[in-house]
């Protein structure tokens, strides 16, 4: 009888070792499957990329993440649901990054418009002269209709300042929203269509007091009039094409930032096309 109950014991106590292992192989292979699967980086919501595209830029996306430790995001839409631009890629950063260091770079149909965001670190690299430069640079493309050129030309800008480092003069500048009350806008409107026609004013009074002086030129005893015949002839032309480069913005080391809708902040700039 006491053999029967240990072994009874000893298969229960053996049943609930053997749960217990299964359970926790089974998380393991869970989590193993969480790690390797790749985070998305590349939204395309206007359909402007091709499979390819979306492949071949995921791609760069992830050599750029691994050699900057940022996040790195790319979005196309049609849509920013009442947003503008900068605040559509900032919202956006803010709900898919997982970290707040990283760059959003965005298309957006709707408003015609292309879009950097930069969060944490990437803010002190990437400078208001910087982000100019690399909105030109994504210009040309975007222009010509070439939408996965115009993102990837931006992500090699933002890796190329990632090398040259934070600049040695770089500061923030932080943004700020000045209200103006409607009594404040009545009275400057007033004051600035008051000194327009003050000037009007003082010119009528000076033309005419000249007018009702005195003094009288008498240009038939004083003036004289020379008349000689002269033309020209046009011999050639000659026109001159040269390209002129737009130079690259003055880099004054200012890093101008805001606060997105989450409070996070943020730099970039935007550009339209």
């Amino acid at each position: 009888m006491r053999q029967k109950r240990f072994l009874c014991l000893k298969g229960i106590v053996f049943a609930w070792l053997f749960t217990i292992l299964l359970a926790a192989g089974g998380q393991h292979v869970c989590f193993a499957a969480e790690e390797n699967v790749p985070q998305q980086t590349v939204y395309d919501d206007a359909a402007l990329l091709t499979p390819e595209e979306i492949e071949t830029l995921e791609s760069e996306l992830d050599a750029a993440g691994e050699k900057t430790g940022w996040n790195m995001l790319m979005l196309t839409t049609d849509d920013t649901n009442g947003k503008t631009t900068q605040e559509y890629a900032d919202d956006f950063f803010d709900a898919i990054a997982e970290n707040g260091d990283g760059v959003a770079l965005l298309i957006d149909m709707q408003n015609r418009e292309i879009c950097i965001s930069t969060g944490g670190i990437a803010s002190r690299y990437l400078t208001d002269a910087h982000i100019e430069d690399i909105l030109n640079d994504g210009y040309e493309p975007i222009s010509d209709g070439e939408y996965e050129q115009c993102l990837s030309v931006m992500l090699k800008d933002v890796l190329v300042y990632y090398d040259e480092g934070i600049p040695s003069n770089q500061y923030e500048y932080e943004e700020t929203d000045i209200e103006i009350t409607p009594a404040e806008y009545v009275i400057t409107s007033v004051v600035l269509a008051l000194i327009p026609g003050a000037i009007v004013f003082l010119v009528l009074v000076l033309f005419c007091k000249l007018r009702n002086g005195k003094y009288k030129y008498d240009a038939h005893e004083s003036g004289t009039v020379n008349i000689k015949k002269h033309s020209d002839v046009l011999v050639n032309t000659v026109v001159t094409h040269r390209h002129i480069e737009e130079k690259k913005a003055e880099d004054s080391g200012r890093s101008t930032v805001h606060t997105s809708s989450s409070g996070v902040k943020h730099g970039g700039g935007s550009k339209k096309f």
